[in-house]
């Protein structure tokens, strides 16, 4: 019999990392044996052949249903969930007495022979996540440790005999059942059943060995030093070291599970153990990680391609229980396939309600709160939350989206045309002392949302509008006056300007009011000087923060809004708006948003119609600067983030960007660079420290200081491409101007920009929704916000720079829709259309 084995599980993309656990065994038990479970397909991307270890195929192991076992479970609880059967498989088939299994991501640095020893008379090894109590704050801490269960998994040592096999066939049971990520319900893939393992079986050795299985949630209680070629931990070698987390794309990052800033371990204070971790580094690249890192994992879609969303997992058990069978769900060519029963309608109403999109409601209390009636009056409202939002939250492909986008256009266009003939009635309704008491009503807040939605794309968005009443002179006249801080550095700003701009240019009449702002940074290239300061026109459009909304309107005298319409033009960053804010809405008789993402939030609490207009962007003009004016080197590809720290910097986000830029370039830096400019830092001492070490750890740009017109308008046009890793925005201006001027953009794929950024124009960046733990501004606790896949961005960041091609063809794509969506002449036409519909009905 082989005195010492060992065994691990893995898919193709982590080929290196089974290479390096292999030789790195081997090295120190040269009469060994390495065996490698594939959880994965082969797909000849290598030859089992030529490695140093025994590949088994998953087939192998005989699971019963394997099909509906691997569709049941993500690549993750997949892997865990196949364990015990991998272990009993070897038994049974291998000459094996004595076996171990560890996590692919493991170097052996020393002899094994103390746990093949520990095997003699015991029949099963498990170490403990921690062996000594906390003394300070990390992550994960030991009430967090209570999710994940007291041993880790990593490693798992076995001795052949009856209690053994007793313990695997009962382990299997278990994960073959619930082997899922799910906290909540008290799993966490394999690790909490064996909680109760020194409980149910005999001869259970709990191993205390500081040397063994070393990782970031024990690692500041062991200190890592070097004596000759050998490292030592609180006295004793250090066996094996789990490098859990770990990427070589992150060099300096311990793990990705770590929070890269604000805690007190990183690879600086690891003294001699990150020289582990440039070892380990160098050791996968050796071993061809840069190539198999990139294979894909197959066992992830349909048949037909399209991946398989977690909930599309869920549903499956749900219906199983309900006793329905397909024999491979993966499998999408029969008409009867668990794909297309996913894709069939819950019920003959319109828009369509799939039943994937049914079961995302059903497991989501809040979206239950917030459209209760899901089949009947809210079901509108509910398709497009699902469609614009919903998908993405869960992580759905857009092919379970597409055919309820359809109906929803459809129905709308439906709608719309019922809602014209509607208008006379409403008109008198308006009219009339009752109509004007129940004018605000929750009723009524409901039937006009109902009869008024905003479709999905802005011509139907103005026409589907309603006419509004108004107690307007006669003497008015026809045209627009725009009242805000028409000379602030800030999104309202810049779109209330480029609305005067887009109007002008269509030589529509224009006033306005300019109302000072304490950072009136365009005081001196503001082109609209000429224009007259009154209010000669019928209509006001309130360029004013909602924040701000009910101080400015008290400012202003009554001559100014009364006997007029009274528009705000409103952008809001978060999902849900302050109920309690409806005195913002005081004074005014509609609210012009700039994306779906702002109308969906604000129209939820809205006494008044809010209108999708979308807003102005104006190309920025060239500048005769040179990139060694700006500060940008004139041999590298140049990565621009650009964001203003009055606009709450957890909420723009800088620090991922610069972690994403790491992840995709670190160590070098050899052709890129990366420029952040933050305006107004100088106000915030903390963030200014944070972000120069930041920015100067990779080697990039900060730009702090102010300034002027030509300067910003070269920055943007000489930059390569641009980044943004914001956790939400109301519209996204940045983005969409370097998008109108051709360049590459990278964004999180959340909140406003989703109405122009798109696979097909640019590159979106999946993300996770996490709740805001504390109040940030005017975002409170509780609310909503994304929380962006850096590894993703980086994986965007180097296609974009290796596929010079591809990045050409998006960005002309790009600045194509740019133009066609928010263009000075789009956004005239829109804005004109709707003030005509407003003045037909008074």
């Amino acid at each position: 019999m082989a005195q010492h084995a060992i065994c691990t599980i893995f898919a193709k993309n982590y080929l290196s990392f089974v290479r390096v656990l292999a030789d790195s065994f081997l090295a120190h038990h040269p009469h060994g044996v390495v065996y490698g479970l594939l959880c994965d397909r082969l797909d000849g991307y290598f030859d089992p052949a030529q490695e140093r270890f025994i590949t088994i195929q998953l087939e192998e192991l005989s699971i019963p249903e394997l099909p509906e076992i691997i569709y049941k479970y993500d690549l993750v609880e997949l892997s865990t969930a196949v364990k015990a059967a991998l272990l009993a498989y070897l038994f049974a088939h291998y000459s094996l007495d004595k076996l171990c299994y560890f996590d692919p991501d493991i170097l052996i640095l020393s002899s094994l022979q103390e746990i093949f020893d520990l095997l003699e008379n015991h029949n099963i090894v498990l170490l403990p996540h921690l062996t000594e109590p906390q003394t300070g704050e990390w992550i994960p801490s030991e009430k967090q440790l209570l999710t994940l269960g007291t041993y880790n998994l990593g490693f798992i040592g076995l001795r052949k005999g009856p209690v053994t096999h007793r313990f695997l066939e009962w382990w299997n049971t278990k994960l073959m059942n619930d082997c899922y990520v799910d906290p909540a319900r008290g799993l966490y893939v394999d690790q909490h059943w064996v909680d109760l393992v020194p409980g149910l079986f005999e001869k259970v050795y709990v191993h205390r060995d500081p040397g063994c299985n070393i990782a970031y949630w024990n690692l500041p209680e062991r200190p890592i030093v070097r004596r000759g070629d050998t490292y030592w931990c609180q006295g004793q070698p250090v066996k094996f070291f789990h490098f859990s987390g770990y990427s070589p794309h992150a060099p300096r990052r311990i793990s990705k599970r770590v929070p890269e800033f604000g805690r007190r371990l990183s690879i600086d204070t690891l003294g001699a153990g990150a020289e582990l971790f440039d070892l380990y580094r160098r050791l996968l690249i050796q071993h061809d990680f840069e190539t198999t890192s990139r294979w894909p994992y197959a066992l992830g879609s349909f048949t037909n391609g399209v991946p398989v969303p977690q909930a599309a997992r869920r549903l499956w058990k749900e219906a199983c229980a309900a006793g329905l069978h397909w024999p491979d769900p993966l499998d999408s060519t029969p008409p009867d396939s668990f794909y297309q029963w996913l894709l069939q309608p819950i019920d003959n109403g319109a828009p369509l309600i799939n039943r994937l999109a049914d079961y995302v409601y059903r497991v989501r209390l809040d979206v239950q709160k917030a459209f209760p009636d899901q089949r009947g009056i809210h079901r509108r409202e509910f398709v497009r939350w699902y469609v614009e939002t919903g998908i993405q939250e869960h992580q759905i492909p857009e092919a379970f989206a597409q055919p309820m986008r359809h109906s929803l256009a459809q129905t709308s266009s439906t709608l719309e045309k019922g809602a014209f003939r509607l208008q006379p009635a409403l008109k008198r309704l308006r009219a009339s002392r009752l109509g004007q008491r129940v004018a605000r009503s929750s009723l009524a807040q409901r039937a006009r949302r109902w009869l008024y939605p905003a479709p999905a794309v802005f011509p139907s968005a103005v026409s589907g509008s309603p006419p509004l009443s108004s107690n307007s002179h006669a003497d008015r006249q026809p045209g627009l006056n725009v009242i805000g801080h028409l000379s602030a550095e800030t999104d309202v700003g810049a779109i209330s300007r480029g609305i005067v701009h887009a109007l002008r240019a269509a030589k529509y009449p224009i006033a306005i009011i300019h109302l000072d702002h304490p950072d009136g940074a365009r005081r001196d290239d503001w082109p609209f000087l000429d224009l007259p300061q009154s209010t000669r026109h019928g209509v006001n459009l309130f360029g004013i923060d909602a924040t701000e909304c009910g101080a400015v309107t008290q400012l202003l005298s009554q001559e100014v809004l009364a006997h007029r319409t009274n528009i705000g033009f409103w952008l809001w960053e978060v999902a849900r708006f302050p109920e309690t804010w409806q005195d913002r809405f005081d004074g005014l008789d509609e609210i012009w948003v700039s994306s779906a993402f702002v109308q969906e939030a604000v129209g939820t609490v809205s006494p008044i119609p809010v209108v999708k207009m979308g807003a102005p962007v104006v190309l920025r003009a060239p500048s005769a600067l040179s990139r060694r004016d700006v500060r940008l080197p004139e041999d590298k590809f140049v990565f621009l983030y650009a964001f203003d720290m009055l606009s709450i910097p957890e909420r723009k986000n800088p620090l991922a960007v610069v972690e994403a830029y790491r992840l995709a370039f670190e160590p070098n830096f050899q052709d890129t660079h990366l420029v952040v400019r933050a305006n107004h830092l100088h106000r915030f001492p903390e963030w200014q420290e944070r972000l120069r070490q930041a920015v100067a750890s990779v080697k990039g740009t900060l730009i702090e200081e102010k300034l002027d017109r030509p300067h910003v308008n070269a920055l943007y046009h000489l930059a390569d491409a641009y980044v943004s890793l914001h956790r939400s925005e109301g519209f996204g201006l940045t983005i969409a101007e370097m998008m109108q001027m051709g360049k590459p953009v990278i964004a999180t794929d959340y909140s406003g920009p989703r109405d122009f950024l798109n696979q097909s124009n640019g590159y979106p960046v999946r993300y996770r929704l996490i709740e805001l733990d504390r109040d940030y501004g005017p975002y409170r606790a509780g609310n909503v916000w994304a929380d962006p896949d850096t590894e993703h961005a980086a994986e965007l960041m180097r296609r974009i720079l290796e596929h010079p091609e591809d990045r050409a063809r998006k960005a002309q794509q790009a600045a194509q829709d740019i133009e066609r969506l928010y263009g000075t002449s789009a956004i005239a036409d829109r804005i004109i259309r709707r003030l005509d519909q407003i003045g037909a009905s008074l």
